[in-house]
Parts: C-alpha cells; sequence; structure tokens
C-alpha cells in the first residue's frame, strides 16, 4: 500500500518532473487562456490593427504591478521610521536612577543609591534631581515637572509623573507605579 500512495503522490514523469507539476501546468494553463483571453486577444489586436481601434487592457496589469510595488515601497519605509522612532523614545529613558532606601525602617531618613533603571520595582521610591530625566511612571511626593507640553507644568503632590521627561523644577521624590514595558 505504501509503495502505492509513493507512487501516486511522488511519480516521476521525466528526470525531475513530476505528475503534480504536469497537473499544475493543465490547470494553469486552462486558466491563462480561459480567462485570459481577453486580455491576449486584446494584445493581438493592437500588434496587428494597431492600439487607435483596439481596447487597451494589458496597460492595466502594468499599472496594478506599479502600485503594488509603490504601496511595498511605502510600507517598508513607514515601518523602518517606526522602528527609528520607537528607538528614539526608547533613548528618553535614563540609564540610571536614584533609589531611596529607609534607614533602619524609618520612613523620615533614607540612603540615596544609584542604580540601573532595569532594577527599578514598582514601588519603589526615586529621587528626581532637576534638569534629570524622570526612571518610570509613577506618583509624585514633592516639586514640579514637565509633562511634555510646551510650556513646564508644575505637579502636586501625589499627581502622576511619566517617564522619561525632564525635571525643570526642583528635585522631587516619587513612588514607581509602571516600570519597563509596563
Amino acid at each position: 500500500i505504501n509503495l502505492i500512495v509513493v507512487r501516486i503522490w511522488n511519480p516521476k514523469v521525466m528526470n525531475d518532473l513530476s505528475f503534480w507539476v504536469l497537473v499544475k501546468l493543465a490547470l494553469a494553463t486552462r486558466v491563462q487562456f480561459g480567462v485570459g483571453m481577453r486580455f491576449h486577444l486584446s494584445i493581438l489586436h493592437c500588434i496587428f490593427f494597431g492600439s487607435m481601434f483596439a481596447k487597451d487592457y494589458f496597460d492595466t496589469s502594468s499599472m496594478l504591478i506599479t502600485f503594488i510595488l509603490i504601496g511595498k515601497y511605502l510600507e517598508t519605509t513607514a515601518r523602518g521610521k517606526t522602528s527609528e522612532a520607537i528607538t528614539k523614545l526608547l533613548d528618553l529613558t535614563p540609564r540610571h536612577a536614584l533609589m531611596l532606601t529607609p534607614i533602619n525602617g524609618q520612613l523620615d531618613e533614607y540612603t540615596e543609591k544609584t542604580i540601573a533603571t532595569e532594577l527599578i520595582h514598582i514601588g519603589d521610591l526615586l529621587k528626581v534631581l532637576p534638569g534629570a530625566r524622570v526612571p518610570a511612571d509613577g506618583r509624585r511626593r514633592q516639586s514640579s515637572m514637565v509633562t511634555g507640553e510646551t510650556m513646564p507644568v508644575t505637579r502636586k503632590v501625589n499627581a502622576r509623573v511619566m517617564g522619561g521627561t525632564i525635571n525643570e523644577g526642583s528635585s522631587f521624590i516619587m513612588r514607581a507605579d509602571k516600570i519597563g514595558g509596563d
């Protein structure tokens, strides 16, 4: 039975030409000359009698291919520009942050430690210095902030701050709400 199945699915007519290649050729020929007959007759009419009296259908295919290629080019260009913009946005986040940790469990005295932004966890207290970028999204505990508008916007206590924005005012302490891909 395996030999019969192999011969049906993989019969070789000549060298590397299989039976299924011939079936595909027969089906494609039928479509090409059946459906495409109008196209072929218009080409022959243009060749023998000139294009003044013929209905030109073959220019449509070249225009269609041209529009498809232009569309693919525009899509590739847009995709490249989008990835550039995402890379630039990712470059806005700082590489390091000042993390505050309480001394001996007291909430009024903190030690400052510089850490990589990848090590920030939700709920960490961070200190943002004047002119520095905010390392993560979170809630402001003290002072002012810029949100991306043309003019600086002062943020009040417990207001939301966004990662990557610049602190135009004095330093403030924030609690991280969202980090990394969040």
